[in-house]
């Protein structure tokens, strides 16, 4: 009795192993002619955009493996190699993209043809190959007519229109491919209500994956954008602060009487000229209700802490999430600058955003328009306080 009982809880322990291998990826290297050492990364992305590398492993054989498990599935990963000290023809990237899901993935091919090889075993991968493929005419004739149609707005709009039917059938050929979010999340020229359609089409399983989730992200994002205007309410969201942490900006702004938030950079030269002058305002007003909230679209923290060290402003700094200045404003340079009261009401606009947005300055009786940096933010600020100084 206790050997059989020792044989079904190895027989568990064995369904076990397998069951947890099986939720969870393999990426088998059969690289010909491959020395043994070469390192091998699988690369991700960071949310702020920047690269994450996830796994690094050696070669041994002709051949590498990696091994993991990924919640949600078909993400965008790059296999790389450590051609340092490999003497490849010619200049050519050194990394493999995979679409990947929890599944065994091969990678065959020789070392001379790297990374020019044969993917199998991931459906995703080979679904967003195709789609590239037969999509990849139809973008360079789309381009060809909008760079030869010289400002034409009837050309260009015609030759989206015709890309966007091509995207349309490419799509169809895999309708239920876990790619499919990933392409329309990736289509730029998608207006909100073809968003919309194209979301309500996906199946559960396409809605629930990295991709569709980040897609119905950008949807939620853009109708809230489409209230972004002078009077309204500006819609709440989260930054991160110098010490990590996640942080309202509506209970950041809901203390002040008015605070002006700064989108700049660490590599912005007019952002960082400017800051002067902020401080001057703030000096003058601070005292008054005005608070300056400075949001960096930097993608690297640690620029940003070094600008912070080197500029030493008083008020609250925060690091974007998610890419909310440009998802959300539309924001498409910088500097760029929104006033806004403690009911979280919007008073100013200064900055230029493509499509829905442009620039929208503050009018101050007898005086005109007048922006907010530069002089003409004191003047707007203390105008709105109704401060003499």
């Amino acid at each position: 009795m206790k050997t059989i009982i020792g044989l079904f809880c190895l027989l568990v322990i064995r369904l076990n192993v397998s069951a947890q291998f099986e939720r969870g990826y393999q990426i088998m290297g059969n690289v010909k002619d491959l020395p043994n050492g070469i390192n091998f990364y699988l690369i991700g992305t960071k949310e702020d955009g920047g690269a994450d590398t996830i796994a690094i492993v050696k070669s041994k054989d002709n051949k590498f493996i990696i091994k993991g498990k990924i919640e949600l599935e078909a993400q965008m990963y790059f296999v790389k190699m450590d051609t340092s000290s490999l003497k490849l023809p010619g200049n050519r990237q050194s990394w493999v993209r995979l679409l990947l899901d929890n599944s065994k993935i091969e990678l065959n091919g020789r070392l001379e043809d790297w990374p020019e090889v044969e993917v199998k075993g991931s459906l995703p991968t080979d679904e967003y190959n195709r789609f590239v493929k037969t999509i990849r005419e139809a973008r360079e004739n789309a381009n060809n007519r909008m760079m030869n149609a010289n400002r034409d707005s009837i050309i260009i709009a015609e030759a989206q229109e015709e890309y966007n039917k091509e995207f349309i059938k490419a799509l169809e050929k895999i309708p239920n491919s876990f790619a499919v979010p990933l392409f329309i999340l990736n289509n730029s020229v998608l207006k909100l209500d073809a968003l919309n359609f194209a979301y309500n089409k996906l199946s559960k399983k396409q809605k629930d994956s990295f991709y569709g989730i980040k897609l119905r992200e950008r949807i939620e994002l853009t109708t809230l954008s489409q209230n972004i205007r002078i009077g309204n309410e500006m819609p709440d969201f989260q930054i991160k602060n110098s010490k990590g942490i996640s942080q309202s900006v509506k209970q950041i702004v809901a203390g002040s009487k008015i605070t002006l938030i700064d989108f700049w950079a660490s590599w912005c030269s007019p952002c960082r000229d400017d800051i002067p002058n902020l401080k001057k305002v703030y000096a003058a007003f601070s005292e008054n209700g005005f608070n300056i909230l400075s949001i960096s679209i930097d993608k690297n923290s640690k620029d940003w802490e070094k600008a912070l060290n080197e500029e030493k402003m008083p008020w609250i700094n925060g690091l974007e999430l998610n890419g909310v200045s440009k998802k959300l404003f539309g924001i498409t340079a910088i500097p760029a600058q929104i006033l806004i009261n403690n009911k979280f009401q919007i008073i100013a606009m200064d900055y230029v955003g493509g499509g829905y947005m442009q620039r929208t300055k503050y009018i101050i009786q007898d005086k005109g328009k007048k922006g907010l940096r530069g002089n003409d933010l004191y003047e707007v600020v203390a105008t709105e306080l109704k401060v003499v100084k």
